[in-house]
């Protein structure tokens, strides 16, 4: 079985609230109604010199700080994201000479909408299982924020964030199995050359495809393992808004208590193919041995990963080994609050320009 060796998030330190992205583009409903509807407070905001590797390299490092292992047990690495700021390059490779790893690592970028993250974690798991490598490290990161349209009901949850899993043989929390489920859905999409992301459906809709995706991948993941949602302690799902998830969830017969516990988007915003995993490393962060956690990842046109993990003994130990990156809750806490101005500054949206 492959084990988590350590795991760790990056999330950007500013952000935007919900009332200054309404006093600039006024919309149907006031900020507050618009906070109840959607569950959201703010999101994250990525400075100039941010951008999926950065966050992804901060992940990554705090991933590998946790594992204890050395650069040079790592013998895979996968950098998933839909908002990758290379068309042509390798991203992941950037990664992998920052965290100081073996030339002969096998690297790849996965682009495959939302859930490029836990799609790099099933290449992890597959390497590890066939013997390719010992330990390989699965990042998921995306700058959401700076690929929405100003002036959209997309602007006022689009966030941030990275996530990284040390993957191998050894560690404190088993992934049991993984299923998915994949279907041409034109809900998001972002084509080349385009700066920013579209959408298949009008504005005033809202594509169930986020909803139909992850109801039937987890179905047929209760199926194959002969599980149900009471099996589970906790369940970490992709974060598009905070009273959606919280209605998909609870549609799954999952309790409250059983979602809640993940949940960043009202503080973070919608952090793409991190979003799952970044929930995935704030339940690890409180975890005790024996829990069972469900995460189901969707990713826009594609579909939704669902990964069973159970925590191990040892789990304590590992988050010991902490001692320069925070956990989740310090992260999301840790904050400078912008205006609309430097927003559109930071993530270069008054010049209108390529990113």
């Amino acid at each position: 079985m492959v084990k988590i060796a350590g795991y760790g998030v990056s999330i950007p330190q500013c952000r935007i609230t919900i009332e200054e992205i309404y006093n600039m583009w006024p919309y149907a409903f006031p900020p507050e109604s618009i906070k109840v509807i959607m569950g959201l407070a703010e999101h994250a905001v990525n400075r100039t010199d941010e951008d999926p590797v950065t966050m992804g390299s901060d992940a990554a490092k705090a991933a590998m700080e946790m594992s204890g292992l050395p650069r040079d047990a790592i013998g895979g690495l996968f950098f998933g994201s839909f908002t990758n700021p290379y068309v042509t390059k390798s991203s992941g490779i950037i990664v992998s000479e920052i965290l100081g790893f073996n030339p002969q690592v096998r690297c790849a970028d996965i682009q495959y909408g939302g859930k490029s993250g836990t799609v790099a974690v099933d290449i992890g798991v597959s390497m590890v299982n066939s013997g390719v490598a010992s330990y390989v490290v699965a990042i998921g990161a995306d700058s959401v924020s700076r690929h929405c349209r100003p002036n959209t009901v997309f602007e006022f949850f689009a966030g941030a964030g990275a996530a990284a899993l040390v993957l191998g043989k050894e560690g404190f929390a088993t992934i049991d199995d993984i299923v998915t489920y994949n279907t041409d859905t034109a809900d998001y999409f972002r084509v080349d050359g385009d700066r920013y992301i579209n959408t298949g459906f009008a504005e005033e809709e809202e594509s169930a495809g986020y909803e139909d995706h992850t109801r039937e991948a987890v179905s047929l993941y209760f199926n194959k393992t002969h599980s149900k949602a009471s099996d589970y302690r906790y369940i970490a799902l992709s974060q598009l808004t905070g009273k959606r998830t919280m209605n998909l969830g609870k549609s799954m017969q999952f309790a409250e208590e059983a979602i809640t516990p993940g949940m960043v988007v009202a503080d973070i915003g919608y952090a793409g193919s991190a979003s799952a995993l970044i929930g995935l490393c704030k339940l690890l962060d409180g975890a005790e041995p024996g829990d069972k956690i469900l995460v189901a990842s969707y990713g826009f046109g594609a579909g939704c990963d669902v990964l069973g993990i159970t925590v191990d003994a040892g789990i304590e130990q590992a988050r010991q080994r902490r001692k320069v990156w925070p956990g989740v809750t310090t992260a999301v806490e840790d904050k400078l609050m912008v205006d609309y101005k430097t927003y559109a500054k930071l993530e270069r949206k008054i010049i209108q320009e390529y990113v």
